[in-house]
């Protein structure tokens, strides 16, 4: 009986470990994106996503939530923060506030704080973006 229950507590610590590694690779995806949205480097913020670009409107008519972050004039500042990322063998949800702000020359015209909502797929041992599944779930 003790053998049994050493074998499942070392195959729960080894699903742990790699559940916890995927999930690292999750957040660093949505750090990939904060500096690409920084840089307002459109073709780093197109390597995210699956299809290799950032569609203004998903297939399903809905705004993309990276697509405005990242033409808004002036948008700058971005920071990611309470990153909750769920991952289900090749797919992933990530949840974060994000926070930035509007500048215009030097004077700063307003902050804005949301959460944002991504799906994401593995490719090899990258996750990506799914395209259409970023969202702002909620602003303040």
């Amino acid at each position: 009986m003790r053998r049994i229950y050493l074998v499942l507590f070392a195959l729960a610590s080894t699903l742990a470990a790699c559940s916890s590694s995927d999930e690292s690779a999750v957040e660093a995806t949505v750090d990939d994106l904060v500096d690409a949205l920084n840089d307002r480097d459109t073709a780093s913020l197109a390597r995210l996503f699956s299809d290799g670009s950032v569609a203004p409107v998903s297939p399903a008519g809905d705004s993309s939530v990276v697509y405005r972050l990242a033409t808004i004039p002036g948008g700058s500042g971005f920071e990611a923060g309470n990153v909750v990322a769920t991952v289900i063998e090749d797919r992933a949800q990530a949840q974060f506030d994000l926070a930035g702000s509007v500048e215009r020359g030097d004077q700063v015209m307003g902050e804005m704080t949301m959460r944002v909502g991504l799906d994401l797929e593995r490719s090899g041992e990258q996750w990506r973006i799914v395209p259409g599944s970023d969202r702002m779930l909620s602003t303040w």
